[in-house]
């Protein structure tokens, strides 16, 4: 069995709140709440769940983009607190839902995507230019991409760019925020396809954040389902519809739309208020076992069955 290669350890992160007054009460946001996770070296590994769960954010202090207030996240077993910034970046690299945004309109492609080759390897001109060439290629672009600005770029190319960005860098893992939400279903294929040759290209290790359950159960090996900022469920993708333990995994089934499932509505109530959390289950509001026990304290996530841990007092029974 693969050894991880990220380990996430009781991972917790706030955000502190402006206040309209200065005599108001401060207050936090606890938008990641005591997560903890493993993905093993090679695999794609989702993340999934409604807008506001805390995915983006999770995704985000794993990469070192936001310093967690407690907990660990490790590479390797290496703390990544205690890792050089450049040898962070060209450990894991984070791919926007936009890419474009994190590059500079002012430039073409090209001087963008040779920045991190003359600050994280160094390369000369030439080094250079001979791998853009070899990135271009393997990301599917014409080499004349390179000499256009931002703005010229449809949406599947700007993708494109942004994993090019990423993979230039030479990092091993790669975390994809919503890379495929934005783009028509025929480019979402593309890009997904192009997703899987290059992990098999470069060896690579993947974490896919989206909200869309049919992109998670084809591309990825196995998902953890957030509500609220908790982890729900971790479950091979595979189970997602038809051998989830949770009720907030089934109610996502449910309201999935597909070909040959009827969208049903029911349970359609707002997440809890962030800044005002529920005693117990926070999940409990919408769920259809709920008990006396989920009113009074929070599941922890339990190995249930054989790569399935949920973290349910009343878990759906199969």
């Amino acid at each position: 069995m693969p050894k991880p290669i990220i380990q996430i350890k009781n991972l917790c992160k706030n955000f502190s709140i402006k206040q309209a007054s200065l005599l108001a009460p401060k207050q936090v946001l606890k938008a990641v709440k005591n997560v903890s996770l493993d993905v093993k070296k090679g695999e794609i590994f989702g993340i999934i769940g409604e807008s506001g769960c805390g995915k983006s954010t999770l995704a985000r202090t794993i990469v070192g983009i936001y310093k967690a207030d407690s907990g660990t996240v490790k590479l390797d077993e290496n703390s990544i607190e205690n890792i050089p910034s450049k040898e962070l970046n060209r450990t894991i690299q984070y791919v926007f839902q936009d890419p474009l945004g994190s590059l500079n309109p002012r430039k073409t492609i090209r001087q963008n995507l040779q920045t991190p080759l003359h600050l994280l390897l160094g390369l000369n001109s030439h080094q250079i230019n001979q791998k853009l060439t070899e990135m271009m290629e393997a990301v599917g672009l014409p080499l004349r991409t390179l000499y256009q600005y931002p703005h010229e770029i449809s949406g599947g190319q700007a993708q494109r760019i942004g994993i090019a960005r990423a993979l230039l860098a030479g990092s091993q893992i790669l975390v994809l925020d919503e890379p495929v939400s934005a783009l028509d279903v025929s480019v979402q294929a593309q890009i997904l396809e192009l997703l899987i040759n290059l992990k098999d290209k470069f060896s690579l290790t993947y974490i896919f954040i989206s909200h869309d359950l049919a992109v998670i159960e084809a591309f990825c090996n196995r998902v953890a389902v957030m509500y609220y900022g908790e982890i729900a469920e971790v479950l091979p993708a595979t189970k997602l519809y038809s051998q989830s333990l949770h009720p907030y995994t089934n109610l996502l089934a449910r309201t999935a739309p597909r070909l040959d499932n009827e969208i049903h509505t029911e349970f359609q109530i707002e997440l809890p208020d962030p800044l005002k959390p529920p005693l117990g289950c926070a999940f409990a509001p919408r769920c259809s076992n709920v008990g006396e026990a989920c009113k009074e304290s929070s599941p922890e996530l339990k190995l249930l069955k054989e790569n399935s841990y949920v973290a349910c007092h009343y878990p759906t029974k199969q």
